[in-house]
């Protein structure tokens, strides 16, 4: 049997986002760029399922539960002609914890923090933000994808950030048998 087709989107940008904000677990929601992002996003996943001759009824849809990856769902959701709210979400795809850091820019660290960072800098695999989550730890929650999918075929999963999608499309690549899924055309980025 093939391995399934795998379509990751970001979700779209929010104004943390646009102020360079860690946002971690913070539920912030996506600003008026980021629901124009999220809709486009939508029309061109509509445009690939179609070229595919893929149905956009039998694909799986799970979103991390944060607002910001939610609501992109939904409007991608609603720009293939689906149910807005007919889709799971699953915690294992929600961004790592920032603990302390949440809300802070790169500035902020570099003047407040400038110690932490550059050990995060040093070895950020094994670093641990103050009240945060060790970036290695996250990693081995999103291995946890490949023995336990959150769904039936790992269809699209609007995750938080780059990060989250490099480690989610290698559990579910390394599950189905690919190792690079970026490279392999089992996966897309948009």
């Amino acid at each position: 049997m093939p391995p399934p087709a795998i379509y990751y989107i970001r979700h779209g940008q929010t104004e943390w986002n646009a102020e360079h904000r860690l946002q971690g677990q913070r539920d912030i929601p996506l600003n008026d760029a980021g629901r124009a992002e999220a809709r486009r996003s939508g029309e061109i996943l509509r445009d690939i399922l179609v070229r595919e001759g893929r149905s956009l009824r039998d694909l799986d849809y799970v979103s991390s539960p944060l607002v910001r990856a939610s609501e992109t769902m939904e409007l991608v959701r609603i720009a293939l002609g689906l149910h807005p709210a007919a889709y799971c979400t699953d915690p294992r795809l929600a961004e790592i914890s920032f603990g302390q850091w949440e809300g802070l820019t790169l500035a902020d660290l570099k003047s407040g923090a400038a110690e932490q960072l550059a050990a995060r800098e040093q070895d950020p695999w094994r670093f641990t933000p103050p009240g945060g989550r060790e970036l290695r730890r996250a990693k081995a929650a999103d291995r946890s994808l490949a023995s336990k999918p959150c769904a039936r075929h790992c269809s699209l999963w609007p995750s938080q950030h780059r990060a989250g999608v490099n480690g989610a499309s290698r559990a579910c690549a390394a599950r189905y048998g690919s190792a690079q899924p970026h490279r392999s055309g089992r996966g897309l980025y948009i």
